[in-house]
């Protein structure tokens, strides 16, 4: 096991050194290819090299690949699941980020929040009370006591009513 595990470490270093020193050669040979496309077509070829060794490994151990095929699939998984419940936090703070900068409406305006294609339905309407990272807090105007909290992406993927303030005396 030992020299198996030595001769898989002496051919992995031997093809990583050749793969690079091949795309360097490439880079001068190619001067037309953009670098960075010649960098990804590098970076794609030593990972599967990485992921021959690692199953290269797993089967010295004795590992059969429909147990490293069971392993992969299910980190994938886990992997997009984790994805997808980020990717509504992302998407809020992103959206909260372009509200900041682009100010359509202030803590303290009225504002309306609506569908535009149902335009016979009324939308939720409040006063801003506070923008969090990633929240719109609005008081709710027939009952101020209660507070809604919208999330930012709702809030600037729908359409935005904003009602002018009262003059202050």
């Amino acid at each position: 096991m030992l020299m198996g595990s030595l001769a898989i470490i002496v051919v992995w270093v031997a093809l990583d050194w050749l793969i690079r020193s091949a795309f360097a050669r490439s880079v001068q040979a190619l001067p037309n290819v953009p670098r960075s496309r010649l960098q990804i077509v590098e970076q794609a070829i030593r990972l599967a090299l990485l992921g021959l060794v690692i199953f290269s490994f797993c089967d010295l151990l004795g590992y059969a690949p429909q147990d490293l095929w069971t392993v992969f699939s299910t980190i994938l998984g886990l992997i997009a699941v984790a994805l997808f419940a980020f990717w509504s936090i992302l998407s809020s703070f992103t959206c909260g980020l372009m509200l900041a900068v682009s100010r359509p409406f202030n803590v303290g305006d009225t504002i309306e929040v609506f569908d535009p294609s149902a335009t016979d339905k009324p939308g939720t309407r409040g006063t801003v009370v506070e923008m969090s990272a990633l929240f719109t807090v609005l008081q709710d105007i027939a009952h101020p006591e209660q507070r809604m909290h919208l999330p930012h992406n709702q809030v600037l993927q729908r359409g935005i009513r904003v009602f002018p303030r009262a003059p202050q005396s």
